[in-house]
């Protein structure tokens, strides 16, 4: 409960942008002066299993969510702010915070989901008297210059977007904010509570983490590999890995540009820093594309007028799920997956390729797990990503796939990722699809 009038406080409302550095929405509401309320919003919700009986996040991003909160209220407590974690729905929270400090402005980082769209709405309705302000901060390009330049988006595929983006340069990063304006006094909301114990994960939550990556990255000469390792199935350093950070908004992707624009700068371009580029160009555009077609990101035709030739198998879901198809490249991707949320690029298309392809299934059942599973969950390149294997998507050509037999002598011809994560396991009960036929006996 807050008490007490505070007619001058604002609000930040914190969702997928945690962190200081490059957070517009935090620059803008500190620039007046007046007394900030740092507001995240534990949405209960989002760990209850949903429509395809899965979970919006699994306990993996749920850690990195966690770690991320206590690092953003420790460097916020370093310029004379704090952190206000609120129990429960923003749509309950917020208006009730609104209401009782008497806040006029409230200031959030855009964002192209749906559901964040729906709530952004919903909440003006209930507050009308505030002034609500939506701030840019999670793409490399503005809306206005994406509109402009790119105003034949909806029949547009990758290749012509980056055309089309190649030669705009990505807005700047905001200025860096050493001190903030002090939270409204006399509150009672509940701060993050401290980790019980150090994490063993590959991945740390948090902007220091997320910095301190960014730093040592561009540091080395990986950037100068990239292009020669980033099919690779597993090691360190065979991919630039920002993506945990990215897409839980504890680094800035135009913070990320900036620092490959300053490598090249330095020790010249190559095929392999333009790759780099081109990858943070893949994220935006499926950003772009997410807030264009909307629904349509999680329709099963996607963008397209044709409905795929795959149906829901429960038990051929469930061998992929667990990592016990009849394909042990398969299994390993989705043992690594399931033990550390986290899988190489060529991995994620190699096992989606199997879901949709050999398995005949649905493919947002697979989209709905990788949105449980993964650490770097983005809206946009997972869903978007799914849609372009299945065919239903961006891609005009139909779909992506995978011979996995190829996949395996490319890319693990001596065993050793295999060897890594299946251990020398036992095979599956059943080297076909189906362990029961249609009346539910055996095979």
């Amino acid at each position: 409960m807050l008490t007490g009038p505070y007619s001058m406080t604002r609000l930040v409302w914190f969702e997928h942008d945690l962190r200081i550095e490059d957070n517009l929405a935090l620059y803008e509401a500190s620039r007046a002066g007046e007394p900030i309320l740092c507001v995240y919003c534990q949405d209960p919700t989002i760990f209850a299993p949903h429509n395809f009986g899965f979970r919006h996040t699994g306990v993996h991003r749920r850690r990195f969510i966690d770690e991320s909160l206590v690092d953003l209220d420790v460097r916020l407590a370093r310029r004379g702010q704090a952190l206000w974690v609120a129990e429960g729905r923003a749509i309950d929270v917020l208006p009730k915070l609104i209401r009782e400090l008497n806040i006029q402005h409230i200031y959030k980082s855009w964002h192209p989901g749906v559901y964040e769209q729906k709530v952004w709405r919903q909440l003006q309705v209930l507050a009308p008297g505030a002034q609500w302000h939506l701030c840019e901060g999670n793409t490399l390009f503005s809306r206005e210059l994406i509109e402009s330049q790119c105003h034949d988006f909806a029949n547009s595929s990758f290749s012509r977007f980056r055309k089309k983006v190649s030669g705009l340069s990505p807005s700047k990063t905001a200025p860096s904010l050493m001190r903030l304006p002090p939270p409204p006094t006399n509150h009672q909301l509940a701060r993050p509570a401290p980790l019980p114990s150090a994490s063993t994960a590959r991945f740390s939550g948090g902007e220091n983490a997320a910095l301190t990556h960014l730093v040592k990255y561009f540091a080395s000469d990986l950037p100068n590999t990239y292009l020669d390792t980033r099919n690779a199935l597993m090691g360190e350093g065979t991919s630039s890995t920002y993506s945990p950070w990215l897409a839980n908004g504890c680094l800035s992707v135009r913070a990320v540009a900036e620092a490959l624009q300053r490598f090249e700068s330095e020790h010249g371009k190559t095929l392999s820093t333009g790759w780099l580029y081109q990858e943070l160009l893949w994220r935006e555009f499926f950003y772009w594309y997410s807030a264009l077609y909307k629904n349509k990101l999680f329709k099963f035709e996607g963008k397209s007028t044709h409905r795929p030739k795959t149906s829901h198998y429960n038990k051929r879901l469930k061998a992929w799920c667990e990592g016990t198809t009849p394909w042990p490249l398969v299994n390993a991707c989705m043992r690594e997956l399931n033990a550390t949320g986290f899988l190489s690029n060529r991995g994620r298309q190699i096992v989606a390729s199997c879901l949709v392809n050999e398995l005949a299934h649905d493919w947002r059942y697979g989209a709905a797990y990788f949105e449980q599973q993964l650490v770097d969950y983005d809206m946009g390149a997972n869903w978007g990503n799914w849609q372009y294997i299945a065919g239903v998507g961006a891609d005009s050509r139909g779909g992506r796939h995978f011979n996995l037999a190829k996949q395996k002598q490319q890319f693990d011809a001596d065993n050793q990722y295999t060897n890594t994560w299946l251990k020398n396991q036992d095979a599956p009960a059943c080297s076909g699809l189906d362990y029961v036929d249609a009346a539910d006996w055996p095979l």
